[in-house]
């Protein structure tokens, strides 16, 4: 009731990014983070009608826990760690989320990286649609002794739609060039 929609827009982006880093890549529990969320949402109740939202004490808050809990070392560690597309680890869907989020920055990425980062609002990803590619297909023939090692990695990952996935199958990075171009 504070907020405005463009508002309410950059609260939604900073949790999604605070969560998807935090609880689904560093692992870190959630007991914190939801009393930060908690304490911001009183903070807000308490503000007279028509008092403009800024998000600066959250967003301060969120950034302590990250500091703490989900450094750079710590994320870049559980990315190796986690991120792995091997059939018993469940999280292929964390994987598709931070291939399409990478996506969705690369034209602030391409333009310098600077400033807040800002995502492009050009497109929506349905998740249940984007399917994982191996760039490094996991059926080479034959197999490439130097790529093995980095076959489920996220290195080697990229999402497509399902129909030029199943059309690519298992067919050398050479032979898939110009689809990735495209």
């Amino acid at each position: 009731t504070h907020c405005k929609e463009d508002c309410f827009a950059e609260l939604v982006h900073m949790l999604e990014i605070f969560a998807f880093r935090y609880k689904n890549v560093c692992g870190a529990h959630a007991g914190p983070a939801s009393a930060s969320y908690y304490a911001e949402c009183k903070r807000l109740r308490a503000l007279p009608m028509g008092t403009s939202v800024d998000f600066t004490i959250l967003r301060k808050s969120l950034a302590d826990l990250i500091s703490k809990r989900a450094s750079n070392a710590i994320f870049k560690n559980a990315i190796n760690d986690q991120l792995m597309y091997d059939a018993g680890n469940p999280s292929r869907a964390n994987i598709r989320h931070l291939l399409t989020m990478i996506e969705d920055y690369r034209p602030w990425i391409k333009k310098g990286a600077s400033g807040p980062p800002t995502p492009s609002m050009l497109s929506i990803t349905d998740f249940a649609q984007v399917s994982l590619e191996h760039i490094y297909p996991q059926g080479s023939i034959p197999p490439d002794p130097s790529l093995e090692a980095h076959l489920n990695k996220l290195g080697n990952l990229s999402y497509w739609a399902p129909k030029e996935n199943n059309a690519a199958g298992n067919t050398s990075f050479i032979a898939k060039l110009s689809a990735y171009r495209s």
